[in-house]
């Protein structure tokens, strides 16, 4: 019973917290994401929020990023409440007249 009560207040918990898409664009365009679990995403955990990026295809290596294609990328993020964009690794977005 503690059990079940355990996991409705962690979907209270998920539920009112906020979703972040933490995401740089690679030159070809592509989202390069941070993977559940790694530094950025416990992060983001700690101060009351949650990842935008659960839908993640198979971990084939040990690195904490993954490169999806851009659909994929807004199919997870749309309903992100924050979008935080690491402008460090990919550079400045270029705007192109949109």
């Amino acid at each position: 019973k503690d059990t079940e009560q355990d996991d409705k207040t962690d979907s209270n918990t998920l539920a009112s917290s906020p979703t972040v898409a933490y995401f740089y664009i690679t030159s070809s365009g592509a989202a390069n994401i941070r993977r559940p679990g790694d530094y950025i995403s416990r992060m983001i955990e700690l101060a009351g929020g949650h990842t935008a990026f659960t839908a993640l295809p198979e971990q084939e290596n040990a690195l904490s990023s993954v490169t999806i294609q851009t659909e994929s990328f807004y199919a997870q993020a749309r309903d992100a409440d924050i979008l935080i964009y690491n402008g460090t690794v990919g550079g400045e977005i270029e705007s192109h007249g949109l």
